[in-house]
């Protein structure tokens, strides 16, 4: 395999002319590592044995890859501060006569009113040959626009794997098969989908305390209540998320698994939503509605789908 004659293996890298100096000025280059054994695969988010081709956004496992696949927020402490959503609450109780009752409340706080900075979205692919596994990054180039990127793309693998190496774009000995996008996967259909939804959102909300978890779970049964055609599953830097689609209303609910995000809705076909990054699905430029899970969020939410079906 055609390498520029570098690798890169520390932590984190900072001044990328350190490295990028062996790609002549404006030419592409891919970033890659080989891959030593299976857990490397699985740490990322994908399955011990990948088809060619799959790809996806890696899982979130330190800062790197959870700017990578959530991005950040700057407070804008030269505005006036807001009253924001900060979570839900859940607590259960006994009275007298021995019934119980549960009761959710939401938390608002005064904040500081805030950016998002969009998440730059990398995916990585999967590649092989006879001898040689590879995660590969889509093509880079050496020039001012693509430097912020390549710096990050850089940091991704080294957090990821350790080290990476800077490659020719065709990575000559590899045949490059046809990208396949490994972000989603479809639940089973069924009349009892329930046991594979909580057993994906108990993986998901694993650290979660048990309160919070039961808040994510009921969030989950309203949506099963309005009765979703299909069920989708985010996998890697999507496994926060849960996709509900409606054939009939024209509507896409992703819902995510934190406790604090909020619902975005779309409207059209599952396929080509399927395929926005993580920074797409957050712009508002892109989705119908965004619902924030605060009291009367479900409400909300069956409005939308009366108004598509009026």
């Amino acid at each position: 395999m055609e390498i520029f004659e570098m690798r890169i293996g520390r932590k984190r890298v900072r001044n990328i002319d350190l490295y990028w100096g062996v790609v002549p000025e404006g030419e592409g280059f891919r970033l890659m590592y080989e891959i030593e054994n299976p857990d490397e695969l699985t740490r990322m988010g994908l399955s011990e044995d990948p088809g060619a081709g799959e790809t996806i956004l890696p899982s979130i496992v330190g800062p790197i890859s959870r700017f990578n696949a959530e991005g950040r927020w700057i407070a804008r402490r030269d505005l006036p501060r807001e009253m924001r959503y900060i979570r839900t609450i859940s607590w259960s109780w006994t009275t007298w006569d021995g019934t119980e009752h549960t009761e959710h409340k939401d938390i608002t706080r005064l904040c500081y009113q805030r950016d998002l900075v969009s998440p730059p979205s990398v995916e990585l692919t999967y590649v092989e040959n006879d001898t040689q596994r590879i995660v590969m990054s889509d093509v880079l180039y050496r020039s001012v626009t693509h430097r912020d990127r390549a710096l990050h793309t850089i940091n991704l693998f080294l957090e990821l794997f350790g080290s990476c190496e800077i490659a020719t774009v065709q990575l000559d000995r590899i045949v490059l098969p046809a990208i396949r996008k490994a972000n989603w996967k479809l639940l089973p259909t069924g009349k009892y989908p329930w046991e594979q939804i909580q057993e994906h959102v108990d993986q998901a909300t694993a650290r979660m305390n048990p309160k919070s978890r039961e808040i994510v779970l009921d969030r989950q049964k309203a949506l099963e209540d309005f009765g979703p055609d299909e069920r989708w599953v985010g996998e890697g830097g999507f496994d926060d998320y849960m996709a509900y689609v409606f054939r009939g209303d024209g509507i896409i609910v992703l819902e995510s698994l934190r406790r604090d995000n909020a619902i975005y809705v779309f409207t059209g076909d599952w396929r080509p939503i399927s395929k926005l990054t993580k920074g797409e699905i957050l712009r508002e430029s892109l989705h119908h509605a965004r619902i924030v899970h605060s009291e009367g969020w479900k409400g909300r939410l069956a409005a939308l789908f009366r108004k598509r079906a009026a």
